[in-house]
């Protein structure tokens, strides 16, 4: 009768060990599957913290396998690496979006241009002959620059771009001045296109710029995921 109770007893300690050993390993099944499927469902370096998490947690499980902790740790390298290239093109393809719609002019025909130049030519000297050189009557000088430059025509702004570029002129116009002329010396034309595009633009350069932190953030990422992957070879 004591014998078979005592080998009773022994039986239930070895199915209690068995089935604790089979929930174990249906716990590392589970947690290998979630690493696995969070890895592959990365998308963002936002993602990253999420999938490294819980590939620390899976590691420091009791009796998990060294291999399996290598294998996932290359397959988020190797993850981070692939979403780097996607980054890269996406970048590539904006930028080139970006020029694209800058490369877009309003072309003015020859004769127009030639009728510019030669007005604008005969305002300049007449604003030549209003002014002073060698300094003299400075404030007077720029007094007149001021006035000239508060509403110009296209013409007169051209006229006065070119007064600009001279050197005993240039120290004379203020940078808020020069912004007004090369603002009216373009075609209107021209300004209501860039105002047309401005919006699409600004889509572009923003979109652009999470292109560039996404980049910048896989990258530190890559080098962590890197670390972690030689600390696994070093201890497998």
């Amino acid at each position: 009768m004591y014998f078979n109770s005592s080998n009773n007893s022994r039986n239930n300690k070895t199915n209690k060990t068995m089935a604790e050993l089979e929930r174990q390993q249906e716990r590392l099944i589970r947690m290998h599957n979630n690493v696995f499927n969070e890895i592959s469902n990365m998308e963002t370096a936002k993602q990253y913290i999420s999938c490294r998490n819980l590939l620390n947690v899976f590691s420091k499980e009791e009796g998990v396998n060294t291999l399996d902790i290598y294998k996932l740790r290359k397959m988020l390298d190797q993850k981070v690496t692939d979403l780097l290239e996607q980054n890269d093109k996406q970048m590539e393809i904006k930028q080139t979006q970006i020029a694209e719609i800058r490369a877009i002019r309003i072309e003015e025909s020859t004769e127009q241009l030639q009728r510019l130049e030669y007005e604008s030519n005969n305002v300049l000297y007449s604003y030549m002959a209003e002014l002073h050189t060698n300094g003299i009557q400075e404030n007077g000088d720029r007094r007149r620059i001021g006035n000239w430059c508060k509403n110009p025509t296209r013409v007169q702004a051209i006229a006065l771009q070119k007064l600009s570029s001279l050197p005993q002129y240039s120290s004379y116009f203020t940078d808020r001045q020069r912004k007004v002329i090369v603002e009216n010396a373009k075609n209107q034309e021209e300004l209501k296109h860039e105002q047309a595009i401005k919006p699409l633009l600004d889509q572009k350069q923003a979109e652009l710029s999470k292109l560039y932190m996404e980049g910048f953030q896989l990258r530190h990422i890559q080098k962590q995921v890197s670390n972690d992957l030689k600390k696994s070879m070093r201890e497998g």
